[in-house]
């Protein structure tokens, strides 16, 4: 059985390697940096310089202090740390007693004996409250920081005659403290690029009820509607709305450019293209389709929207066709030099045991002015669409006849 004094020791140890509290901040999270507006005397994190903007016309000259990552290191000498590796499961427990800028790394004094370690391999986490520099900051004020930022995590499931729209957003604290957001709003920008991932350690947060992705002032944003702590470099995974849609459409696509001195026959690239209907506004960006089967996920193409809007048709390419085949032969043509008057043939067969629907994009060198042939239709000065429907195991020859103009 444990003693009390070894009880009361297993407590203050405790004590000692939990974070310290943060207040609570409000914030503009983008994907890179995120706006803060906040009032305490002590910025929460390291403002971009030049990006302090005071929320009020009447002040006195501001200054405040610089809480850079390195600044943060001296800050903490002769205090109690802990130190953690930013790729492997290692952690150091200690009083730092110097860090030199130089060599770039600092010693630890860990039971007694002083370790060396690099700066830029750990992570720094103060253990021991102490009083910082006060600014003179008397007015709320607004600042960029790169310290605080999320990262749109995507996803089409497809099963069945369904899709499963997942979203969710992970957000990432890059400082040494935890951080508390009181008030947040994920911002995402197409003129951001995307961070990559950086921290160890994550945390999920689901919450059925779930508010929506608005539009407002023609940029995607998403309100959180509590309050959520991160810590000190963490990550927080936070749902956006997710839903099930039906599939509308099934079709196997393939594009081909063409020319009057095309010989032989072109073996055509067969897709397999989805469509759905939204039924909300979501978030635009890069999306990862899987395809579900027997409780499994297997990954197809990656995606990408500029925009989802409630009521859009979507259509998602998952990956190369195994259910349709075919060639395209240019049978004779009267010039290789346009004009040209141009006879194809277009063959397809369907290798399943159910029907499907195909669809052919020709696009030629020259301008389209004469098509004959049945289920042919333009759609643009240059380019035609042949589409139709197989049976199971049918094969199909198409011809039609070009008049391919300069």
């Amino acid at each position: 059985m444990q003693t009390t004094q070894q009880m009361l020791t297993g407590l203050i140890l405790s004590a000692i390697c939990q974070p310290l509290l943060a207040d609570p901040i409000t914030a503009v999270i983008g994907l890179n940096s995120s706006q803060i507006v906040e009032d305490n005397k002590q910025l929460s994190l390291t403002p971009v310089v030049g990006s302090l903007l005071p929320l009020t016309t009447d002040f006195r000259p501001l200054s405040y202090q610089d809480q850079s990552s390195q600044n943060q290191w001296f800050h903490q000498i002769q205090h109690q740390v802990r130190v953690e590796h930013k790729q492997r499961e290692l952690s150091f427990t200690g009083k730092l007693v110097k860090v030199d800028l130089g060599q770039q790394q600092f010693t630890l004094l860990v039971d007694s004996r002083p370790l060396q370690l690099p700066i830029d391999d750990f992570y720094l986490l103060p253990l021991e409250q102490q009083p910082l520099p006060q600014n003179n900051l008397e007015v709320p004020v607004s600042y960029q920081t790169e310290q605080l930022s999320w990262l749109p995590q995507l996803s089409l499931i497809f099963h069945g005659n369904k899709v499963t729209l997942a979203q969710q957003a992970l957000l990432q604290n890059h400082a040494n403290q935890p951080l508390i957001i009181d008030k947040g709003l994920l911002h995402y920008s197409h003129h951001e690029t995307m961070p990559q991932l950086k921290m160890e350690r994550t945390m999920t947060l689901m919450d059925s009820a779930a508010p929506q992705v608005t539009y407002q002032d023609n940029e995607a944003s998403f309100k959180l509607t509590e309050q959520i702590e991160i810590a000190p470099y963490g990550k927080l995974l936070y749902p956006l709305p997710s839903s099930e849609l039906p599939i509308k459409h099934h079709q196997h696509i393939a594009q081909q450019f063409t020319h009057a001195s095309q010989t032989g026959s072109i073996a055509l690239d067969f897709n397999n293209q989805l469509s759905f209907t939204l039924n909300q506004d979501s978030m635009p960006g890069t999306y990862k389709t899987f395809w579900q089967r027997d409780g499994l996920l297997i990954p197809a193409k990656v995606t990408s929207f500029e925009t989802m809007r409630e009521g859009q048709e979507v259509q998602v390419i998952t990956n190369k066709s195994q259910t349709i085949k075919g060639q395209l032969t240019l049978v004779s043509a009267t010039s290789k030099q346009l004009p040209s008057r141009q006879m194809w043939r277009l063959t397809v067969k369907n290798l399943d045991k159910k029907s499907a629907e195909f669809a052919l994009t020709q696009s030629t060198n020259g301008v389209l002015d004469i098509i004959q042939g049945n289920g042919i239709q333009k759609v643009s000065a240059n380019s035609l669409l042949i589409a139709g429907k197989l049976n199971p195991n049918q094969e199909k020859v198409i011809n039609y006849t070009l008049q391919v103009n300069k």
